[in-house]
C-alpha cells in the first residue's frame, strides 16, 4: 500500500474516532456540569504537502512520492464556557461561573467537577452523590448542618459562622482531561487555587451539560463529508495506480 493511500486512511481512521466525541457530548446532554468536547486532527503533514503541489502534478508517480512519517491522531479538547443554571431551592446543590472548577476526593484521589449536586451525609461533610468528599481551603468540607450557606466567594458559614471555603481551582491552558461519568474528571495537567474576581458561586442551583446540540449537528455533517471524500480520494487514487499498472504492462 502506497504512503498516500496509508496515510489517507490514517486520517480516516481518527475522523471516525472523532465522531465519537460527537456522539459523548450528545449521550451527555443531560449529565450537569458535562464539558462539551471536541477532537481535531494532529500530525496529517502529508496532506499539506499534497495541497501545496504545483497544479497539474498530481500523477501516481509525484503522489506516491509524498512521504508521511505520522499518522493522524485525535486531540480532544473540552470547552470551558459556562453551562446553563436550574433552580432547585436546595442549598446543597452550587453552581460556578467561570473557567474553574470544585474539588473532590475520594480514596486519595483528586478529581474535578462542575456538577455541584452535592449532598450533607449523616455526619456533616459535604458529598457528591457518589461518594467523592468536597474538597476545601483546610481539606474535606464538614460539620455542615443542613440550614448552610455559601456566599458567591465561595465561603460556607453555619449560624453566621464561617465553617469552611470551598476550594475553586483554575487549570493550565490546554489541560487535558478524562471524563469518568457524571460530570467528574481527571486530569494529569497542573491546577491551581482561582482568584475570586475569576469566579461565581450560585446556591440552590446546579450547571447543566454545556453542549450545543446545534453545532455539534454542523460538526457532524462536516466530519462525515470529510471522511466521504477521503474515501472518494482513496478510490480514485486507487484507480489511478490499477491503469498505471495496466499501462506498464503492456
Amino acid at each position: 500500500m502506497s504512503n498516500l493511500i496509508s496515510g489517507l486512511a490514517d486520517v480516516m481512521s481518527a475522523e471516525i474516532k472523532s465522531l465519537d466525541t460527537i456522539a459523548n457530548n450528545t449521550a451527555n446532554l443531560n449529565t450537569p456540569g458535562f464539558r462539551t468536547e471536541y477532537a481535531s486532527l494532529q500530525n496529517v503533514d502529508f496532506l499539506s504537502q499534497i495541497q501545496a503541489a504545483p497544479a497539474g502534478e498530481y500523477a501516481s508517480t509525484s503522489l506516491g512520492a509524498i512521504q508521511s512519517d505520522k499518522a493522524a491522531i485525535v486531540q480532544r479538547t473540552i470547552q470551558q464556557n459556562d453551562g446553563g443554571v436550574k433552580a432547585t431551592g436546595i442549598n446543597t446543590h452550587m453552581a460556578l461561573r467561570g473557567e474553574v472548577w470544585f474539588v473532590l476526593e475520594k480514596n486519595d484521589q483528586l478529581y474535578l467537577t462542575r456538577n455541584g449536586m452535592f449532598k450533607i451525609d449523616g455526619e456533616g461533610n459535604l458529598k457528591t452523590t457518589s461518594g467523592e468528599s468536597v474538597i476545601g481551603e483546610t481539606g474535606p468540607i464538614s460539620n455542615l448542618s443542613i440550614d448552610f450557606k455559601v456566599t458567591n466567594d465561595g465561603k460556607i458559614s453555619v449560624d453566621e459562622k464561617q465553617v469552611g471555603q470551598l476550594m475553586i481551582v483554575s487549570t493550565t491552558p490546554g489541560a487535558k482531561f478524562t471524563h469518568l461519568g457524571n460530570g467528574l474528571y481527571q486530569t494529569s495537567s497542573f491546577f491551581e487555587k482561582a482568584a475570586p474576581a475569576d469566579y461565581s458561586v450560585l446556591s440552590g442551583v446546579y450547571e447543566t451539560s454545556n453542549a450545543d446540540t446545534a453545532t455539534d449537528m454542523i460538526r457532524l455533517m462536516q466530519t462525515t463529508r470529510h471522511i466521504e471524500t477521503i474515501q472518494r480520494s482513496i478510490s480514485a487514487y486507487d484507480q489511478l495506480l490499477n491503469v498505471g499498472i495496466n499501462q506498464l504492462g503492456k
